[in-house]
């Protein structure tokens, strides 16, 4: 917002800053990938009027990366593809091949995103805190049977409006890997009480599996949510991935299998 208020009050070298700096911290928010991209073509315009067409292109461009990075980073109406749009028609003169170029657009955005996760595995992998919990149907989950399989471990509740909106994607993620014998996938549910989590599941036709918490989140010290753990086959913790994922399905399979590989290369 404060890099908004500085483009917007002529200040454009202070918004880009500012801007730059908050999508270090947060580099899936659509608003601010939007405002930079406004930015950077307002620098365009900047040095056309200076007569460094150099400068124009590289601004444009760099308009245009943003606006793409926003383009799947968010749902409902997004500004970005807006823009892309208009700044498609600025560079070249009209729409013409305009539904080519934005249906490249989500495999761009995807390599991307693949290429974000990739990176951001953890630095200094450590093991969890052990666990024996409870499925809904009483039958003890134990965090040592776990070694040697991938684990994946979400934590969840249905009182947590973020995680609500990526359960239809963790149904389907959860379904993917519900057959393979290498890979588990575990729900850890933060709710009060066990019929609150059966209702829910019910009602939406869900079917993956839930352990109830019993203070492990407290001892884990779990804080955000929804939360996912996504270990190896000797337990130790090679991604973290806190809060909603836009494609849930398909952004942690990437991670799963990215383990997989490390553990099954020669």
């Amino acid at each position: 917002m404060i890099g908004w208020a500085h483009f917007k009050a002529g200040h454009t070298e202070d918004g880009r800053h500012t801007l730059e700096r908050a999508l270090a911290i947060a580099d899936r928010n659509r608003d601010a990938r939007y405002h930079l991209g406004q930015v950077y073509e307002r620098l365009a315009v900047e040095a056309e009027e200076e007569g460094d067409a150099e400068a124009v292109t590289e601004w444009l461009d760099q308009a245009e990366d943003s606006y793409i990075a926003g383009f799947g980073a968010g749902r409902g109406e997004n500004p970005n593809q807006t823009a892309l749009e208009a700044l498609y028609e600025r560079r070249n003169g009209g729409r013409e091949g305009i539904e080519e170029y934005l249906a490249t657009l989500d495999e761009r955005d995807r390599i991307r995103r693949r290429d974000r996760i990739l990176e951001s595995r953890v630095e200094a992998a450590g093991t969890y805190e052990p666990f024996q919990l409870a499925r809904l149907d009483g039958e003890v989950v134990d965090s040592a049977d776990l070694e040697g399989k991938i684990a994946v471990l979400h934590f969840w509740g249905t009182w947590c409006g973020p995680c609500i909106v990526e359960m239809p994607e963790y149904q389907k993620f959860d379904e993917r890997y519900r057959d393979d014998a290498e890979v588990a996938v575990l729900s850890i549910s933060n709710d009060r009480a066990n019929d609150i989590i059966d209702e829910y599941l019910a009602k939406n036709d869900f079917d993956f599996t839930v352990l109830v918490d019993e203070g492990y989140v407290e001892r884990a010290g779990v804080n955000a949510w929804p939360t996912t753990w996504f270990v190896d086959r000797e337990g130790y913790v090679q991604f973290v991935e806190i809060g909603t994922a836009l494609k849930l399905d398909e952004e942690f399979s990437w991670r799963v299998e990215a383990i997989r590989e490390d553990t099954t290369s020669p």
